[in-house]
């Protein structure tokens, strides 16, 4: 992760208005669920409009991470979220999973060491079989339990696949003739068949 709240980059140029808005949005929101505002949070609001967005060991708690949510969901530039040692219960994951279920460009989460149990694992679970482009999710130090950690693995390593697949194939879905379309058809098929060849064999190992 490249940005924190004690050493945040500057903004890019090109940052939309969205971003400078944070500064009120996040405190508003915050008294619309009646959660307190997290002050270091509230001091650089800014950040929840980076492309990598660093919130680890802030203790932000559920509450206020609902509030955090609701500004992440319309950040379209961001690739990488940590919430990690937050105090994040299962209420704020699942939440969070069904705001971002259709992120543009969201690639990375790390829930690690945050308090997450069986309806937090579902729901992540969800997530990843929603949105394709989710490639990678930390839940070290969780309550969660490991059949339901190890279905989360699969559908990643799937994912990947997936998005190696598309850059490999930018035009796939574009082609011009009935052949090419079959040809590129078959060949997917393939290699999602590997791909779930490789997981298994990972798993039993």
């Amino acid at each position: 992760m490249t940005s924190t709240l004690a050493s945040l980059p500057k903004m890019p140029k090109n940052a939309d208005q969205t971003t400078a808005k944070n500064a009120t949005r996040y405190s508003s929101t915050c008294a619309a669920l009646k959660v307190k505002p997290n002050s270091r949070i509230a001091a650089k609001e800014e950040q929840l409009g980076y492309e990598h967005v660093d919130l680890s060991s802030n203790y932000i708690g559920g509450g206020g991470f609902q509030a955090v949510t609701e500004i992440l969901a319309e950040n379209d530039r961001m690739e990488t979220l940590d919430a990690s040692d937050n105090g994040l219960n299962n209420e704020a994951v699942v939440f969070f999973a069904r705001a971002v279920a259709k992120h543009q460009t969201l690639k990375t989460i790390d829930f690690s060491r945050n308090p997450l149990s069986l309806p937090a694992g579902l729901a992540l679970l969800d997530l990843v079989h929603k949105n394709k482009r989710i490639a990678e999710i930390r839940l070290e130090d969780t309550h969660i339990d490991e059949p339901v950690l190890r279905r989360i693995k699969r559908a990643l390593n799937l994912n990947r696949i997936h998005t190696n697949q598309a850059a490999a194939h930018p035009q796939s879905a574009n082609t011009s003739t009935p052949f090419e379309k079959v040809k590129n058809e078959y060949n997917a098929r393939a290699v999602q068949r590997k791909g779930k060849l490789a997981v298994a064999k990972d798993e039993i190992e």
